[in-house]
């Protein structure tokens, strides 16, 4: 895979017409479905500008892994080795999070691993939920693997995994993703 690139298919007018279309509701629906907070929805251009401006990486790149972490819900829940929950709000994450008492669970927007990270940087898990905080965090925490892996995919793929199968599986789909986002902008 080239660095943040991907390459294309040859799809029918139609077809191609029709992908883009329902990319476009698709991302539609995730970016406006999700509350943030009790105040309102996520504003997703001030959020992406927070995570660029603390780790310096691209918008689009930072979008795909949210989008292929979370999906867009900043309440997102993943207790490892048990189950993904997609609760509504905050108060309903923390009552997940608090009833696996100790397990390894990966929080908010950019699933940031709250065993691996919280000691790291003392932080509680309801720090993770406030979208702000976690793309910022999520996003520092991205930049530090790719510098680590030279600015490849597979410093995108250590966000998520530690084996090597389990990163290019998913780096290709961040990658995926980011080409996608990256012909909406264009093609919209």
């Amino acid at each position: 895979m080239p660095a943040f690139q991907s390459g294309s298919g040859h799809l029918s007018f139609t077809r191609r017409a029709m992908i883009k279309k329902s990319l476009i509701i698709s991302l539609f629906m995730i970016l406006f479905t999700f509350p943030a907070t009790a105040s309102g929805l996520i504003d997703w251009k001030g959020l992406l500008d927070t995570g660029q401006r603390c780790s310096g990486l691209p918008q689009d790149l930072i979008l795909s892994v949210i989008m292929v972490e979370s999906g867009g819900n900043p309440n997102a829940v993943n207790i490892n080795g048990v189950k993904g929950f997609q609760p509504k709000c905050a108060k309903s994450a923390l009552k997940i999070i608090y009833h696996y008492n100790n397990a390894n669970v990966d929080i908010g927007l950019m699933q940031i691993n709250w065993k691996t990270w919280g000691p790291v940087y003392g932080i509680k898990p309801a720090q993770l939920l406030d979208p702000y905080y976690n793309v910022c965090l999520g996003a520092k925490i991205l930049r530090n693997y790719l510098e680590q892996h030279k600015w490849t995919w597979r410093g995108v793929g250590r966000y998520n995994a530690v084996s090597q199968d389990k990163q290019e599986r998913y780096a290709k789909k961040v990658a995926a993703m980011y080409s996608r986002i990256k012909k909406i902008k264009r093609e919209g």
